[in-house]
């Protein structure tokens, strides 16, 4: 995402904007000069150092992924990695391709069993 450089320069701002703010509220509580200088660059490099040491905590943590070649990479991509064995699953499964219902393997249900479906559809309701 960021280079090296870029993430230094992130958190060089963010502790100098820390410091100023130590800084802004030391002057208003009439700290002496001495004080309000430690304050300023204690808290300068504070969260410098935590910045710099957090990412490269998180540089360490950071585990890059290969996908595995057999797969076809818009399944991993997706998150789809067990996706070909779920497929070979349901190739087994179902004799039928597609979205057929399994129930109308024999033909078209009965009258009665359409009204009924049609009923669960809300087909035929007058409001």
């Amino acid at each position: 995402m960021y280079g090296e450089h870029t993430w230094k320069g992130i958190f060089y701002w963010l502790a100098l904007g820390t410091a100023m703010l130590v800084m802004l509220f030391s002057v208003y509580n009439k700290y002496s000069f001495l004080v309000i200088s430690l304050r300023t660059i204690i808290g300068f490099l504070i969260i410098y150092f935590l910045g710099i040491v957090l990412h490269h905590i998180w540089n360490i943590m950071d585990v890059t992924q290969n996908p595995p070649q057999e797969q076809n990479r818009i399944d991993y991509i997706l998150g789809e990695i067990h996706a070909p064995e779920r497929q070979e699953r349901k190739e087994q499964e179902n004799i039928f391709p597609g979205q057929i219902n399994k129930e109308m393997k024999d033909g078209i249900p009965d009258t009665d069993t359409q009204v009924e479906l049609a009923k669960k559809m809300g087909w035929g309701e007058t409001d």
